[in-house]
């Protein structure tokens, strides 16, 4: 029932509730938390992690990482959100010359662990419980890897949560020239054909723009997943 149809007591009775509400919000949360997305990420920092809420907070716009040097694991939001689209995705010039030679092998989900556990390497922010909850999303195919070998050793990659057809990005390496940026131009190859709807890449950054990465707010982002969702 809208608010217009109530009897004249009740419309003021909700009038005056929804003004408290405001209030409290305005007043007393925002003062607290610089957004609604950290005082939602506060919350759910209160709740144990599970691979199940990885998939249903990430319709919210957060993302689970490892807290710094701690076996502890928190949700972190970010205001804006780096993009690629079909209609912005770009591999650079000189890169394309370097795939047309086929310097390594491409391989797909084939080796998750060594993959993340290379990127540990250089993250802070990758630790033990969170190699954990993001393996047994890879074993429901909620997570896929994009894999760069040499002479059958794994050099470089890339992986992250997919989601209706988004791949977020978590994070890549490389432990060869180009092995890691061929990954990544693979990834948006993939956009390009369909298979994607948008690529994640969290914050930009120099590197994403140079693959046609945008900047979007978070509201947008996460009316984006919804609309993919339905």
């Amino acid at each position: 029932m809208k608010i217009e149809n109530l009897p004249p007591v009740f419309q003021n009775t909700r009038k005056a509730s929804t003004k408290v509400y405001q209030v409290f919000l305005d007043g007393i949360i925002m003062k607290f938390f610089p957004s609604p997305e950290t005082a939602i990420c506060s919350a759910c920092n209160l709740m144990p992690a599970s691979p199940e809420r990885v998939i249903s907070n990430y319709y919210q716009g957060m993302v689970l990482i490892g807290k710094n040097n701690t076996e502890h694991v928190v949700w972190k939001t970010f205001p804006e959100r780096a993009i690629i689209t079909a209609d912005t995705a770009h591999i650079p010039k000189r890169l394309k010359s370097i795939i047309r030679k086929q310097p390594f092998e491409i391989r797909y989900n084939t080796n998750f662990e060594e993959v993340i556990r290379s990127c540990q390497r250089d993250k802070t922010w990758i630790n033990e419980p969170l190699i954990q909850i993001y393996s047994k999303l890879f074993e429901k195919g909620c997570v896929e890897t994009i894999e760069t070998y040499e002479e059958g050793r794994l050099v470089g990659g890339i992986w992250g949560v997919v989601i209706n057809q988004n791949f977020g990005i978590m994070s890549m390496f490389h432990q060869a020239n180009h092995a890691g940026a061929i990954a990544l131009a693979t990834l948006v190859n993939h956009l390009q054909e369909g298979k994607y709807h948008l690529i994640d890449c969290g914050v930009i950054n120099s590197n994403f723009a140079r693959y046609g990465a945008t900047v979007i707010s978070c509201e947008e982002f996460v009316n984006r997943l919804a609309q993919a969702h339905f």
